[in-house]
């Protein structure tokens, strides 16, 4: 089997994939509780399983374990100040990713979280941020904010 062959094969036999990203909408989280990441781009989904926009979210297609990554990159980040990432499944929180305080110098910071998990038809996954002690505006750039689903099988 060439490369070719094997390309068609996988996206035929596995297409429940997807990933998204927030390449130009400006965001600008108010401190406090997670809020959901606006995606306003899909990078590929060979099934239609993402939905864009300020309720960003993918929907699994087909039960079995997934890998699921994300990241969210802030703006100017000032000494001292903290922010989070999470990853979440039906709007309940699945996996809470980085969380850190940046140090010394203002500057882009990146939160990032992944995890493997069994999930079941209809079911969605999100990715939010929290701005802990003090808002700063996420950074609309190609993959500096992102969600990726992959199949990996059955469980």
């Amino acid at each position: 089997m060439d490369a070719t062959e094997l390309s068609q094969y996988s996206t035929q036999h596995n297409p429940w994939h997807a990933a998204m990203y927030n390449g130009a909408t400006a965001q600008s989280p108010a401190a406090g509780g997670f809020v959901v990441v606006n995606m306003d781009t899909v990078e590929f989904d060979p099934s239609n399983m993402c939905t864009l926009g300020a309720a960003a979210k993918i929907t699994i297609q087909q039960d079995g374990v997934y890998l699921i990554c994300g990241a969210v990159t802030l703006n100017s980040v000032p000494d001292g100040q903290r922010a989070s990432v999470a990853i979440y499944v039906n709007a309940a929180e699945l996996v809470r990713g980085l969380d850190y305080t940046v140090g010394a110098v203002a500057a882009q910071a990146t939160y990032s979280v992944w995890t493997t998990i069994y999930l079941k038809t209809t079911q969605f996954v999100d990715l939010r941020v929290q701005n802990i002690t003090n808002a700063q505006a996420v950074h609309p750039a190609i993959n500096s904010i992102y969600l990726a689903v992959a199949y990996l099988g059955v469980a």
